[in-house]
């Protein structure tokens, strides 16, 4: 299950999102939440 988590997390990264740099503040630092009991395979 960890590899599965790593992995979409991977898949998220740079380049995945065209975030706003002007609102960089506000998206900084986010918290991602794994609940293995509300995933779907």
């Amino acid at each position: 299950m960890s590899m599965n988590v790593r992995r979409a997390v991977l898949r998220c990264g740079e380049g995945s999102f065209t975030l706003p740099l002007e609102k960089y503040e506000q998206w900084r630092n986010i918290a991602l939440v794994f609940d293995p009991e509300r995933t779907s395979f």
